[in-house]
């Protein structure tokens, strides 16, 4: 079983919308030779889930094929139809036509169930077909938020934003808890503070947590990132905004969940840190929140919402401090 997991000669993949299921299977069979089918769709992801492997894998001899109609059968099973010995089929990526064909067509040509997976992100396993599952978290990826990043062409500019140290960020942080009038008119302080509390929670891994991330895609489009780390195969994104009201902090939520999802797939995590606070007849604010994203979000993981209570606790405010709640997020 341990040398099933370590080899594997010529590994197939179907490059897919996210590239980040394909590179992590890469990673885990270590084959010596890899064949990229995509379509017209995924063409542009292509050439970065390629490079993000030779990063990592230097030595493994990488080919490609277009399949032109990625919704055709003949089409498909044509590109399948000579495969190497002994090849083995990742299906996880591609349209859901290209996966069942591609497998049909695998089948066809003599592949057995041990030779066959798809990355099972709601698990967090490489399962194959045959019942055997290799477990994600056991794995040394050694992932950080640039190769999350490269593998969707998107590239960090420099931050050119004034920050606030950690310890002014922390006496703004008292003041604010103390009297959520006293808030600044910037909210830079609060990704500076979250970013903070994220690193004291995983101590040894501190320097892979990212704050105030500028990043730029290919095609010229901007975006923030507040916070971030990956840990193991996962990547956690939190939204560190001042709104008050429900529906700006709704916005926000939505917003960090949409680009996490686009970033690491179903085992992206998600999180708004906000000054929410209060309730009405249908409950507190936060509560309603967290109740309107469980119905809507069809996703293995519920973003999470930290509102002004949960940041008055964070820091000691109403008490004894506690990051409990944070602490339990990051190892979700």
């Amino acid at each position: 079983m341990l040398e099933r997991q370590k080899v594997c000669d010529h590994l197939l993949l179907l490059v897919g919308s996210n590239p980040l299921p394909n590179y992590l299977a890469a990673l885990i069979l270590k084959p010596k030779s890899i064949q990229l089918f995509y379509s017209p769709e995924t063409e542009p992801i292509e050439p970065f889930l390629r490079n993000g492997i030779k990063a990592k894998l230097p030595e493994t001899n990488i080919e490609r094929k277009c399949i032109a109609d990625a919704t055709n059968a003949r089409e498909i099973k044509k590109a399948f139809s000579s495969i190497p010995q002994g090849a083995h089929l990742n299906y996880t990526g591609g349209t859901k036509v290209m996966a069942a064909h591609a497998r049909m067509a695998f089948k066809d040509g003599g592949g057995s169930d041990r030779q066959v997976s798809y990355l099972d992100e709601r698990n967090s396993v490489l399962r194959f077909d045959d019942g055997f599952e290799i477990d994600l978290s056991k794995q040394k990826f050694e992932l950080t938020i640039d190769d999350i990043l490269s593998l969707h062409g998107i590239e960090k500019k420099p931050d050119e934003k004034k920050r606030p140290s950690v310890e002014e960020a922390k006496r703004i942080a008292a003041s604010v808890f103390k009297d959520i009038s006293q808030r600044p008119s910037g909210g830079l302080w609060l990704e500076a503070w979250t970013g903070q509390l994220v690193r004291d929670i995983l101590a040894g891994n501190a320097s892979k947590v990212a704050v105030g991330i500028d990043c730029v895609r290919e095609n010229g489009r901007n975006f923030q990132i507040d916070v971030a780390v990956v840990r193991g195969h996962r990547l956690y994104v939190i939204s560190c905004t001042q709104f008050t009201k429900l529906a700006d902090c709704k916005g926000k939520l939505f917003e960090v969940s949409m680009r996490a999802r686009q970033l690491g797939g179903d085992l992206a995590r998600s999180a708004v840190v906000c000054l929410l606070n209060g309730s009405d007849a249908k409950g507190p604010y936060v509560d309603q929140l967290r109740h309107d994203v469980e119905d809507i979000w069809d996703a293995p993981n519920t973003p999470e919402v930290f509102g002004y209570d949960d940041l008055r606790e964070w820091a000691g405010v109403a008490g004894g401090a506690g990051t409990e709640s944070l602490k339990k997020w990051l190892e979700s």
